[in-house]
């Protein structure tokens, strides 16, 4: 049922459990970066859909730093103009990892809900710099497990301050937010067939910052992110090479990562700022076999990398990683888990159906989890 008191609201959704009747009606995903916020909203009756309506908004710079809102006048006129433009009201979101917390727990076997919340709650300020009362956290059990007496869980912290800022907001211009969850997720729930058992790195490329994360048995158990992204390669094309702003897509999508014998020192240029990228990956590859879990047991290998977001369409960025990591790379299948139907063709591009895979990822929620 709907709930128009904030605090009530804020009860519910700082604890990650949305209600199941507003969870089963339909929503529209919103996911904000520091720099836009994406809109995206699928139609669709037993898992066979159409895009209802989709888009991106400008959001200026400093108005959203690394997931905090620190212009809220500003984004609070965004979002009106979103709402009457894409006539909004229920919606689901996704907030950035960075200031997100993710660990494994194992915690005593139950079928309630809420001793299984005890235990976390219990072992919480072990694992996470913020106290119980400050935190937000959902939880997924781990599948698989061999242990009779107890289970393994992956677990996500936001700070409770940090969830409650957007409640408010969406709030204040007439939404009404369904579920909020961290960008890895929504991303994961995309672009990972929902069965696939398999270990998968996630980079997910953006124009400032980059997001790592490591899908696990269906379970986010690693994310990271680091401030680096594809804008340097937008200012090298236009200031060093000249090419008018509104070709810089053009030449990203069709030359990008290839040696041109005429101009060789383009692709010198942008393979110094794609190397940054492919240290950064490499760093957390390693980390993650070679990091040791509460059993004392490295990560199961990672099967591949998968890329996604805005600058991920890097002609020729795949080809490059993969020969650098030695390690499989593949640019991500964002509708690996929607069946379109017959007479529904997606009118979003390969190219740009990188940048919208947490939006998926996002409507994808109330019909994996009904």
């Amino acid at each position: 049922m709907l709930i128009n008191s904030l605090l009530k609201m804020e009860k519910i959704f700082l604890k990650f459990l949305p209600p199941p009747k507003l969870l089963r009606m339909s929503h529209a995903a919103l996911n904000f970066s520091d720099h836009s916020v994406k809109i995206l909203e699928l139609f669709g009756y037993e898992n066979e859909f159409s895009i209802k309506k989709f888009g991106a908004e400008i959001i200026p710079d400093g108005v959203i730093k690394s997931g905090n809102i620190n212009n809220r006048d500003s984004l609070k006129e965004i979002l009106k103009k979103v709402k009457e433009k894409y006539d909004l009201s229920l919606v689901g979101a996704t907030l950035p990892e960075e200031k997100a917390y993710v660990f494994k727990l194992r915690v005593p076997k139950s079928n309630s809900e809420k001793e299984i919340r005890n235990s976390i709650e219990f072992q919480m300020e072990d694992n996470v710099p913020i106290s119980v009362n400050e935190a937000l956290f959902d939880y997924k059990i781990i599948p698989k497990s061999e242990r009779v007496n107890s289970i393994d869980v992956g677990v996500s912290v936001l700070p409770q301050k940090v969830v409650a800022s957007y409640i408010s907001l969406f709030k204040d211009v007439g939404m009404t937010p369904v579920f909020l969850e961290i960008e890895a997720e929504s991303i994961a729930r995309a672009v990972i067939a929902k069965d696939d058992m398999d270990t998968y790195m996630i980079v997910d490329y953006g124009r400032t910052r980059t997001g790592f994360s490591v899908v696990s048995r269906g379970v986010i158990r690693y994310t990271s992110t680091a401030e680096i992204g594809g804008e340097p390669i937008d200012k090298i094309l236009e200031e060093k090479f000249h090419i008018k702003k509104e070709e810089v897509e053009k030449i990203k999508n069709e030359k990008g990562l290839v040696r041109d014998k005429d101009k060789p020192e383009l692709y010198m240029s942008l393979a110094n700022v794609v190397s940054v990228l492919k240290d950064e990956i490499n760093k957390r590859f390693i980390f993650w076999h070679t990091h040791k879990d509460i059993d004392g047991k490295i990560g199961d290998n990672i099967k591949k990398i998968i890329l996604v977001g805005g600058n991920a369409n890097l002609f020729g960025l795949k080809d490059y990683l993969q020969a650098g990591l030695k390690v499989r790379v593949e640019y991500a299948d964002v509708w690996k888990n929607v069946k379109f139907r017959d007479d529904a063709v997606p009118v979003i591009n390969f190219q740009n159906s990188l940048s919208y895979s947490s939006s998926v990822g996002v409507c994808l929620k109330k019909f994996n989890e009904k």
